[in-house]
């Protein structure tokens, strides 16, 4: 039940990133292309990209650091699991659609390795709070053990 919860977290951290994304950061920064053609409802598809992204922070990236105890770890795998989700999702609309400009895949890129940082940190601070592994206090900061108790 505890790892359900933390996917269920981890989903709702992913989703509020890129609406972050999609709605304060890049709202002037890039205009999508693709948007105007197929409109913006969210979609089962949308979910299930959600999903599988959220598992993946998890699996690639918060349970192999909790071996370590140390939330940079975390973060680090996170990052580089949102540069492969954002590149393997740019590449092919850079190839295929005229109108994706470079702009956009390489900002769009940028923001996937910070939230996938972003995701795995705080997604692993949340699997230790819910106690799914082992945390050692010792390599715990003191300000974040406070927030694990």
């Amino acid at each position: 039940m505890a790892r359900l919860l933390h996917l269920y977290a981890t989903l709702a951290i992913c989703v509020l990133l890129d609406l972050l994304w999609l709605n304060v950061v890049a709202v002037n920064l890039v205009s999508y292309p693709v948007s105007y053609q197929h409109g913006s409802p969210v979609s089962f598809w949308a979910l299930a990209y959600y999903l599988v992204e959220s598992a993946g922070v998890l699996y690639f990236a918060v349970y192999p650091s909790a071996i370590s105890g140390r939330g940079r770890v975390a973060a680090y795998n996170g990052a580089r699991w949102g540069l492969f989700v954002h590149l393997v999702y740019e590449f092919p609309n850079f190839a295929l659609l005229f109108s994706w400009p470079f702009s956009l895949l390489l900002a769009d890129v940028l923001w996937g390795v910070f939230a996938g940082g972003i995701a795995g940190l705080i997604s692993f601070r949340i699997g230790a709070w819910l106690r799914i592994y082992p945390v050692s206090p010792e390599v715990i900061p003191p300000v974040s053990r406070r927030f694990l108790e």
